[in-house]
Order: C-alpha cells, then structure tokens, then sequence
C-alpha cells in the first residue's frame, strides 16, 4: 500500500469571499482568487507536516494539520472520493449529536486542476452524519442547499445530483456497506504508520 504526495484544497461553495458572512453568489475572479490563496497557503507547509496523498484515482486521504485546535484532532481522517461524489470525515466530533456519531459525510464533487496542480474539493451542502454502529444516520444541512439553489449559487442540475448521490449514500449505509469498501483496507494501516495519532 502506497501513498504519492498530493495536493487537496477545498472549496466552501457560496463562502469564497470569506467564512464569516453568509452565502452568496461569488464572481469566477473571487472563487479562482479563494483556491490560489489555499493553494499558496498549502505549498508553504514544512515537508514534515503534510497533510495530503492519493492511494488511487478512488481515495485521496487527508489529515489534520497540526495547527488545528480540536478535540481529538490527531484521530481525525478525511477519505475523499472523487467517483462517489463525497468526502468521508472519520472520527469527527460532534457537539450536538456526542462523540458515538463519529463520521460526516460532506457531499461534493472533486476536480484535478492541472493548472493549481491540485484537487479541489467543492462542497455542495448536504451533509450525513452516521453513528460508530455504521448503520444509523441523519441527514443535515439540505436548508442550505435550498438557500444555495435559491441564491444561484449552484445550478437545479447540481442541486439534483447532490440529492441523488445523498441517497445512494443512504442506501449504502441502510444496507451495511458503510464504510466503503476503498477506505477500508487503509484505516487500521494509516495508524500503523504513524499517519494518525
């Protein structure tokens, strides 16, 4: 099991302009502006510490840097896959739900971009929460998703699909195929060395 060095910013969709203020419709120049500025940001990390790699054109993997002031932060994993339209947050902490809801799923889509030499991860809304047990759920956030399909921000067609894939994600979950298949082998290996706390 190998891992190569990649790159992973993500993309806050509606919130380019900053984290602060709510969402909005954001010209192409700001949201290209956003991705630069992460990008930078990310290439100026020591080597020691970095955060990113691809096991397959299936699973990029990605950890907490050190800066990141959460409880537990060292445990945290993030599972991105491109071909299912999700990122996988293992060991997330959850204040409202408590520490047994251990893993959030974002919906979204992922890109290569050849010319940031990096991925860009573009979160659109729509998020599942699912117990350790593996088996039960919640679905969040689906009012921003209607805020996003109202202000414009993302297109009927995305909105659409982000349903869909929400769905499948359920269906996978409700019939004990959580988690995945391509995450699976990496958990206990990533531990062993040394990648997570």
């Amino acid at each position: 099991m190998q891992l190569q060095d990649t790159l992973i910013v993500w993309r806050r969709t509606g919130k380019e302009h900053g984290e602060s203020s709510g969402f909005q419709l954001n010209p192409p120049d700001v949201v290209e502006a956003s991705l630069q500025t992460k990008v930078a940001i990310a290439r100026n990390v020591p080597a020691d510490t970095w955060s990113w790699w691809q096991a397959s054109d299936e699973l990029l993997i990605e950890k907490n840097r050190p800066e990141v002031d959460w409880p537990r932060a060292e445990e945290v994993l993030y599972y991105h896959l491109p071909q299912q339209h999700c990122l996988i947050v293992e060991n997330a902490y959850n204040r409202r739900l408590g520490r047994e809801w251990s893993w959030y799923v974002h919906l979204g889509e992922h890109e290569w971009r050849p010319d940031l030499n990096a991925w860009v991860f573009t979160d659109l809304f729509a998020d599942v929460l699912i117990h350790q047990d593996c088996r039960q759920h919640t679905v969040v956030d689906l009012d921003d998703l209607a805020q996003a399909v109202q202000l414009q921000i993302i297109s009927t067609e995305q909105a659409t699909a982000t349903l869909r894939h929400t769905q499948a994600l359920i269906d996978s979950v409700t019939a004990g195929e959580f988690p995945p298949e391509q995450i699976r082998p990496w958990r206990g290996h990533l531990q062993e060395h040394g990648l997570i706390g």
